[in-house]
């Protein structure tokens, strides 16, 4: 077309009139620790319950893997920060690229949307400015916590709750890979369920908890 290419090239940009839908949180404490996993086993429940599943990136560096992954498990529109013409996310673009991904992924249709943040809730792509958005906060219907062990399971489930408000619905990953874990979990007061031995039932709470919301 005789001009240079560039990830900003018919990006989109927000939809002013979509509609605010349910959003499914999957945050944890760092990159490897479960996300995805855990992701697509509430896709694929969603979407065997019947519900349009929108499957969303926020933060991280330009890779499709995780978003087509949910894909695969029935995600009906997918959409990341580099569809809005972010390379790599970050603390100044993280909150306004969520809610242009988010109103993108509602006007195609979705009625839910599980929504994966990149790195850890102390990271540097920009997951704790997404977290500190109460417009965003306020579309919640469930936090799910994905953690390697039982320290960064009490630690993370502390500073969400001191520094954002945020009560989590239920931790997954590494950390519930057995029933030491899970026990130590449900100790804190918070459901356990293991994406990998017991992905039906992490897929049930995430569908109680939006029948809840949608009424």
């Amino acid at each position: 077309q005789g001009i240079p290419g560039h990830i900003s090239h018919n990006a989109v940009t927000g939809q002013a009139d979509a509609p605010k839908v349910p959003i499914i949180w999957v945050i944890g404490t760092c990159m490897n620790s479960g996300k995805t996993f855990a992701a697509c086993a509430m896709v694929r429940a969603l979407h065997k319950a019947g519900y349009k599943v929108g499957g969303a990136k926020l933060t991280g560096i330009a890779l499709m893997r995780d978003t087509l992954t949910m894909y695969d498990h029935g995600a009906v529109e997918i959409c990341d920060f580099t569809d809005a013409g972010v390379v790599c996310s970050g603390p100044e673009n993280a909150a306004q690229t969520a809610h242009i991904v988010f109103s993108e992924l509602a006007h195609r249709g979705a009625q839910v949307i599980v929504a994966e943040t990149g790195d850890g809730i102390m990271g540097e792509y920009g997951v704790q400015a997404i977290l500190a958005d109460p417009e965003l906060r306020a579309q919640s219907a469930l936090f799910l916590y994905c953690a390697n062990d039982p320290v960064g399971v009490a630690g993370g489930l502390s500073h969400l709750r001191e520094v954002y408000g945020i009560e989590v619905d239920v931790v997954a990953g590494p950390a519930t890979d057995n029933a030491v874990g899970v026990r130590f979990v449900e100790r804190l007061g918070v459901p356990a369920r293991n994406a990998k031995v017991d992905g039906p039932a992490l897929g049930q709470l995430a569908l109680d908890k939006v029948r809840a919301k949608l009424g």
